[in-house]
């Protein structure tokens, strides 16, 4: 691996080399960007730190001049960092390391294979510099995780090898993808079906757009890019143990019979279950007795033709999430607009080839199926870490304030003394490490029945019955022991905690859970007031604050805004197809000292605070609240884009010049921080508003406009402002005119586009038909103190 790093990095310096001497190429400078950053961590993880900080320092060089090239400036230190890291290639370090891995793969000669090791089979390059990996390499990794890989170098051999045996996982280079998939075609001619049992994993050294093209042409299950041994075997046990494996079965609703039978003939090729319906009266009695993962639909029938059909299938609640894709000879560009705006998923017109009909349906069978395994987790009351879901706990929590039986139901709220100076001290990632301590401590402190959740900023509430009050109160007494009786460690250092708790009986709550949960809080808070790592009982204290609550917040706004007055939030952007990038909403949230004011939302706090002309203020604070995450998450390996709301006040002040100084200071990627402004905010400004955002594009920060209502000139502003996202609301998606179809149509591949704004999965469909980019939703991803929401695509990865 090491001699295989010392390549690599010798064929980027000579590209760069290259592109200072001839011509600078944009789109050629952020390949190098991530080529270096990739060898970057593959350097750190060898334990090659000096290659790893020069790699990390020319990436970020090429990044700040990769729209026009360097300087003279910038070409001395492009080429001083050359200097450097051909001087750490030739070092004795890195030849010690070269021997050394040397001397492992002599020893991994001798690997033992278990006989119940699952099979892996490989097709390698004939040229090992066009390879992703070192397949002796990938044949030791695999074994510790009880694989077999067998590698191929010639495509005749593994044909015959699929033929006879199916293995767990196969994997190829990408640029292999299209003869492995006319391999498949071939032998399933005798195994029909054998493409959709064999998950494919598709491997390129580099990244590339166009490979990335070819492995999803090819039917790759799942692509890697520049991937380390460590990500390929995770990717093989992922794809290996999937536990979707039934058939796809799809219904064909056609009135002409010999269509149909053609389609079915080339679907059952592919091994999928069909089922053919002549009509619409006959697909609905199907529909009512059968689950299919697509229906295929024609466009024209008698009776109720496909639109009609698709209309009605749209309003029945247990078709929201299936596929429906139409297959019609009709060419007309309306009609493909009526389709999808009726709910259909794609509009293929025939006559279409046999290979691009399957490709079609596999792909958003595929994709629904992974929609729906995440819907379930994300909507499951529980964790996987045995703890309820915020939305879940406070239904739970509504169905207990009108108990009258004879146990007494309490809610506990744990509060942890000093969260605010631990989160600074620890970081992001430290504060995981930290939440995930404090849950199990707080876990194994319950019993059978008891119901916990995270609030946030280390802030836990816990529902509980117990025999009577006291047993309650003892329980909030052992809580508070079991958090404190040891310090926690995190790295290499140690911290003592306690937690201020207040317990509010069911009793207390007079039929709202709103108002139990506040009387639990305050309990904490005068816990907390009085020294805090104790107990308190929440009293019968009025909650009248409403009548007040314009000046309160206003009293808020007036504090400069600190990390103790204010809480961070990230809500993931889930990707809808493609491989996922981590992105994230930053939410700031202000904190006030009463229980009124205990967690504004930047909904509750806008207004004012535009009023008052602290907005700008907020602004600044929240970007360098950003520009902080984007720094540690890069420093943890966990690279993140963040989106961040502003005010278009804040824009029209001096939030670039702030801006330009945080990121001085910082050094990141300013391309990882989108600052998202409001179009219809921006539009009452739009000619200062322009050259605002000029100044921040040319800082490398990108632009994203929220879409809430449709304006007539609504294209000639975009064309004006040339966003790099666009966030659309959820209200245009369900009903989009026509100009609207066009707007996005126009702007695909321009932006990304991001839905936002929905409420339940009834809005999903929308989504796909319009083919946007990613969704921000409670119902997915629920907005949390940390940045570790697992990202995987809706659909395949392709």
């Amino acid at each position: 691996m090491s001699e295989t790093i010392v390549n690599v990095a010798r064929d980027q310096l000579r590209a760069l080399a290259s592109m200072m001497k001839i011509k600078w190429h944009s789109k050629e400078a952020h390949v190098l960007v991530k080529q270096f950053g990739a060898l970057a961590e593959l350097a750190s993880e060898r334990g090659l730190s000096e290659l790893s900080t020069l790699s990390r320092a020319i990436s970020a060089s090429v990044l700040l001049y990769s729209k026009e090239g360097p300087d003279q400036n910038g070409r001395e230190r492009l080429m001083d960092l050359g200097r450097k890291v051909n001087a750490a290639l030739n070092s004795n370090v890195m030849a010690k390391a070269v021997e050394k891995e040397k001397e492992k793969e002599k020893a991994s000669e001798g690997i033992l294979i278990g006989e119940d090791f699952r099979p892996v089979y490989m097709l390698v390059d004939t040229d090992p510099k066009q390879s992703a990996v070192v397949p002796k390499e990938l044949l030791a990794a695999l074994a510790a995780k009880s694989f077999a890989l067998h590698a191929f170098a010639d495509g005749d051999r593994l044909g015959e090898e699929l033929a006879k045996t199916t293995p767990a996982v196969l994997i190829c280079e990408a640029s292999l993808m299209p003869a492995v998939s006319e391999m498949l075609d071939v032998i399933e001619k005798d195994q029909p079906g054998l493409s959709m049992r064999i998950p494919i994993l598709a491997l390129n050294r580099l990244t590339s757009s166009a490979r990335r093209l070819t492995a999803a042409l090819g039917w790759a299950d799942a692509y890697l890019e520049a991937p380390t041994l460590e990500q390929i075997c995770e990717q093989v046990v992922e794809m290996a143990n999937a536990s979707d494996e039934s058939a796809y079965q799809v219904l064909i609703v056609d009135d002409d019979r010999q269509q149909a039978m053609f389609c079915a003939g080339v679907l059952r090729r592919k091994g999928m279950e069909v089922k053919s319906a002549l009509s619409a009266d006959e697909a609905l009695k199907m529909l009512s007795t059968t689950r299919p993962d697509l229906v295929l639909m024609d466009l024209y029938m008698p009776g109720l033709d496909g639109l009609e059909l698709t209309a009605l299938l749209r309003q029945r609640s247990d078709s929201l999430l299936l596929p429906i894709v139409f297959l019609s000879g009709e060419q007309d560009t309306q009609k493909r607009f009526d389709a999808l705006n009726v709910g259909g998923d794609d509009y293929l017109t025939k006559p279409i080839r046999p290979r691009h009909l399957a490709t079609a349906v596999a792909s958003r069978i595929k994709r629904v199926r992974a929609l729906r395994a995440q819907l379930a987790e994300a909507r499951a009351p529980v964790t996987t870490q045995g703890m309820y879901r915020k939305q879940a706990f406070l239904e739970l929590l509504q169905t207990r304030v009108e108990n009258r039986g004879p146990a007494v139901i309490g809610l506990i709220f744990l509060a942890l003394d000093h969260a605010d100076s631990l989160s600074a001290d620890l970081g992001l990632f430290g504060q995981s490490a930290l939440e995930q301590e404090l849950s199990n401590r707080i876990t194994d402190g319950l019993e059978k029945g008891d119901a916990l959740t995270s609030l946030g900023n280390f802030e836990y509430a816990v529902l509980a019955q117990r025999a009577d009050a006291e047993r309650l109160l003892k329980l909030a007494e052992q809580l508070r022991q079991t958090v404190s009786i040891r310090p926690v460690r995190i790295k290499d250092d140690e911290y003592a905690l306690s937690y201020s708790i207040g317990v509010a009986e069911n009793s207390d709550s007079k039929g709202s859970a709103e108002r139990w949960i506040l009387l639990a809080q305050m309990a904490s808070q005068r816990a907390a007031t009085c020294g805090g790592n104790r107990v308190e009982r929440a009293n019968h204290e009025s909650l009248r604050v409403s009548a007040a609550r314009t000046k309160v917040i206003d009293d808020v706004l007036q504090e400069p805004p600190t990390r103790s007055n204010t809480a961070t939030e990230y809500q993931p952007l889930v990707p809808v197809r493609s491989n996922p990038l981590a992105q994230y909403v930053q939410m700031l949230r202000l904190r006030g000292n009463t229980v009124a004011t205990s967690n504004l939302s930047r909904k509750d706090y806008l207004g004012p605070a535009e009023r008052s002309g602290t907005i700008a203020r907020l602004d600044r604070f929240a970007a360098q609240q950003a520009i902080d995450a984007i720094k540690e998450s890069a420093r943890f390996g966990r690279p993140v884009m963040l989106h961040m709301r502003a005010a278009a006040s804040a824009l029209l002040g001096d939030l670039a010049i702030g801006i330009r100084s945080e990121l001085s200071m910082a050094g990141i990627d300013a391309a990882q921080l989108t600052l998202e402004f409001d179009l219809h905010e921006l539009e009452l400004d739009l000619t200062p508003a322009v050259r605002k955002i000029e100044q921040l594009r040319s800082l490398g920060v990108g632009i994203a406009l929220a879409v809430s209502l449709p304006r007539p000139k609504l294209l000639a502003t975009l064309e004006k402002i040339k966003p790099d996202v666009i966030k659309i609301h959820s209200a245009l998606l369900q009903k989009p005119s026509a100009d609207f179809i066009k707007l996005i149509a126009d702007w695909r591949g321009r932006a990304m586009l991001v839905g936002t704004d929905l409420s339940s999965p009834e809005h999903l469909p929308a989504l796909w038909s319009q083919h946007l980019d990613y969704v921000q939703a409670d119902f997915l991803g629920e907005a949390r103190p940390q940045l570790d929401f697992v990202f995987a695509p809706l659909k395949e990865s392709a």
